[in-house]
C-alpha cells in the first residue's frame, strides 16, 4: 500500500529578548512535511486502559524516502499522519538511508506539543 502524508517535527527553541539574550523562557514549534514511501505493515489493536474506553493502537510500519531534512531531524519526529489521524511516532529506523522505517503507537494528542 503506498503513503503520501505528513510528518511533523518538534523544535524547542529558547525565547531571546531584545539583546540576544536568552530568558529563560522555552516554545515549542511544529514543522509539517510531506513525504511518499510505503505502508509495510498494516494492523491495529485496542489496550485496555484505566480509562472508559479502549485506547487505539497501530502497530503500522511506514516507510518512506526521506531527505536530507529527515535525516538530520529524524530524532525531532513527534507524529506521523495515516489515514487522516496523527498517530504517535515510536521508533525511526534510518538504517538503510534514504529508506526511513517509522513504527506507530496510539493516536497523538495535540494537547501533547
Amino acid at each position: 500500500m503506498r503513503y503520501c502524508d505528513k510528518v511533523g517535527y518538534r523544535r524547542t527553541y529558547e525565547v531571546l529578548d531584545e539583546n540576544g539574550d536568552g530568558t529563560g523562557v522555552w516554545k515549542e514549534e511544529i514543522t509539517v512535511r510531506t513525504y511518499k514511501g510505503d505502508v509495510v505493515k498494516n494492523s491495529s489493536r485496542n489496550s485496555n486502559g484505566e480509562s472508559i474506553n479502549d485506547n487505539s493502537l497501530l502497530s503500522n510500519s511506514i516507510s518512506i524516502i526521506g531527505n536530507p531534512f529527515a535525516l538530520t531531524n529524524f530524532t525531532s519526529i513527534i507524529w506521523i499522519e495515516h489515514l487522516g489521524v496523527k498517530w504517535k511516532v515510536s521508533s525511526v529506523d534510518v538504517t538503510n538511508y534514504p529508506r526511513m522505517v517509522f513504527s506507530l503507537g496510539g493516536v497523538w494528542n495535540e494537547a501533547e506539543t
